[in-house]
């Protein structure tokens, strides 16, 4: 006997086929900006990892012309003198990236946020007057080009000047 497609398959009528199972709820997942700085943030600010370890984020050897390197250390906390409280550190304590060298360079709205150290944050626009629009901008233009200009000895005001050759 072939096999059976389609809804009755799946309505059980036909002996041996599973029913369709019910799709699960997904988290809405972040679009955009937000999931450039979740991937940003999981990539670059924050990493778990064991006392003593050392994490290097560039794969190259240190030192490379134009990579800065960025590495972290979590150092045991039960290896210090004092207890869990007093040092801030835990086992498997998540930590901020250290970044060596000025060649790494944070874009976009993490650097404006002041996520990252030594960026500015974003300076808000100032306030403009409002441009000047029909009879008023003619006017303002004529002045600009006619009547605030310094006339040169032995030059003449010209109202319409056209480039020598168009004139018709």
């Amino acid at each position: 006997m072939g096999k059976i497609h389609g809804s009755l398959a799946r309505a059980g009528k036909v002996k041996n086929q599973t029913p369709k199972v019910a799709k699960q709820e997904k988290p809405k997942q972040p679009r955009g900006r937000a999931l450039k700085r979740l991937k940003y943030t999981r990539r670059f600010l924050s990493k778990t990892v064991k006392p003593g370890e050392k994490v290097h984020m560039n794969k190259q050897p240190p030192g490379k012309a134009g990579e800065a390197r960025k590495s972290a250390v979590v150092i045991d906390s039960e290896s210090r003198a004092g207890t869990e409280g007093s040092s801030g550190l835990s086992n498997g304590s998540t930590i901020g990236l250290i970044i060596e060298g000025d060649q790494a360079t944070i874009h976009g709205s993490l650097a404006r946020a002041g996520k990252v150290k030594n960026q500015t944050p974003k300076v808000a626009k100032q306030e403009k007057p409002k441009q000047p629009r029909g009879r008023a901008l003619k006017r303002l233009k004529y002045t600009r080009r006619f009547l605030s200009k310094t006339v040169k000895p032995g030059e003449k005001v010209h109202m319409n000047k056209q480039p020598p050759g168009k004139a018709g």
